[in-house]
């Protein structure tokens, strides 16, 4: 693997792995099939992988104000925010492992950031 390449983000569906979503099987089907590719490349991969699920995007202006967790329910988020939010999760490292979903909200999107290490796995 070249060194230059250690983080791997990944924008998803908030829905991925569902076997539905008040959708045509056909969907429900395909949200699987992304979930398991979501676990594979997780599973398979060398690199630091974060998964993104943002909620619905919009065309808004972005606030710079999210709500990130691994589940935050439905909502909608501008596409400002997200190309942000990855930025800054390309600059944090310790996000990897995580898959966490994102819709606007009250928190400054650095500080939503560095949040997450709350989610993740504590080591023995």
């Amino acid at each position: 693997m070249d060194p230059e390449f250690r983080a791997y983000l990944r924008q998803n569906d908030p829905h991925n792995g569902q076997d539905e979503h008040g959708s045509s099987p056909l969907f429900g089907a395909y949200l699987r099939a992304k979930g398991a590719a979501d676990e594979a490349l997780r599973e398979r991969s060398a690199l630091n992988v974060t998964i993104l699920r943002p909620g619905l995007l919009s065309d808004n202006r972005g606030t710079g104000r999210v709500l990130m967790a691994p589940t935050v329910g439905a909502g909608s988020v501008p596409r400002q925010d997200v190309a942000a939010v990855l930025v800054s999760l390309l600059d944090t490292p310790e996000s990897g492992g995580l898959t966490v979903e994102l819709i606007s909200g009250d928190t400054p999107i650095a500080q939503a950031v560095t949040a997450l290490e709350q989610f993740k796995p504590k080591r023995s």
